[in-house]
């Protein structure tokens, strides 16, 4: 139940600055929730990365065409994500829930909220333009 609770104040600090930055301020929950799947996507893009790098195994190469299992796994993301926040405008109640913490709270989370994303991109580009090329291809 900790780990739900650490997913959903991720979606609350988003949501606040998706909020923050936008200039029309609608449709914030499905930007947030759009954004966290895409950091999904790119984490288990990153390990099979990392995997097909470290273990020497040849990567298959499909012209750019999705395999099955990561099809699969974007349904999975979408209809569980789905499910969390927005069925029922679930999203709703995790705002109200987080908005009432401290201050000192907001500030720190924020701060690893932050790390966190900034990791993920920085090393699904090194993925990208690094062990991409250095990967072997079927």
């Amino acid at each position: 139940m900790k780990l739900l609770k650490l997913y959903q104040y991720f979606f609350y600090k988003l949501y606040k600055s998706i909020e923050y930055t936008s200039v029309p301020k609608f449709w914030s929950e499905w930007k947030a929730i759009g954004l966290l799947i895409l950091l999904e996507i790119w984490t288990i893009n990153i390990i099979d990365v990392l995997f097909h790098y470290f273990t020497g195994m040849a990567m298959s190469s499909t012209s750019g065409i999705l395999e099955n299992y990561q099809i699969f796994v974007i349904i999975f993301l979408v209809l569980i994500n789905y499910y969390i926040f927005y069925y029922k405008d679930r999203w709703k109640e995790y705002i109200l829930y987080f908005e009432d913490k401290s201050k000192s709270q907001y500030r720190y989370g924020g701060i690893i909220v932050f790390i966190i994303v900034f990791l993920i991109i920085s090393l699904y580009l090194l993925c990208l333009f690094y062990f991409m090329s250095k990967l072997k291809y079927e």
